[in-house]
């Protein structure tokens, strides 16, 4: 079994054998219901696949200085050209940079960083539609689709599986 601590996707299954594993009591028998629950969770939890919830942050000033700001105010809707002219840089180059430290175009980064804020905002209290502005996102289909594609679930299912955790 992987030792290493990682964010899974919780299936409807793996939701309600939880639940049912809280209602056992806590010195079950071996081979019992409560044995049987905790079983089956722990072979949905190991096949689970893990959400990617790492924001690569490059170690150069000029794009550090990008991504902090980026990171910060998740929502700037600074073109690539407008950070180049920030940074004292041409377009090209700043894109190089990009593609070569955190190994992403600037939009692949940027649209990242502002998923892994909605999902923050999520999960602790923001609704929807208030996730999708934080993240700099003027449609909630959009930003739906995003993210879904992103992580693999839908930003409702996200922030239902917060409110149950």
């Amino acid at each position: 079994m992987e030792k290493d601590c990682k964010v899974i996707s919780v299936s409807p299954l793996l939701r309600e054998l939880v639940i049912a594993a809280c209602k056992e009591p806590l010195d079950w028998e071996t081979g019992g219901r409560g044995h049987q629950i905790v079983t089956l969770a722990l072979g949905e939890i190991e096949s689970s696949e893990a959400l990617s919830l790492t924001l690569p942050l490059p170690r150069g000033k000029r794009l550090r200085k990008i991504t902090d700001a980026l990171r910060k105010q998740p929502n700037d809707a600074k073109t690539i050209q407008e950070w180049a002219q920030e940074a004292g840089a041409s377009e090209r180059t700043l894109a190089r940079h990009f593609r070569k430290e955190p190994d992403l175009s600037f939009g692949q980064w940027r649209q990242q960083a502002q998923l892994t804020a909605a999902l923050a905002a999520l999960s602790t209290g923001k609704n929807v539609k208030q996730a999708a502005s934080i993240a700099g996102f003027n449609s909630q289909s959009a930003f739906g689709s995003a993210f879904k594609q992103f992580f693999g679930l839908t930003p409702g299912q996200a922030k239902m599986g917060a409110e149950q955790s």
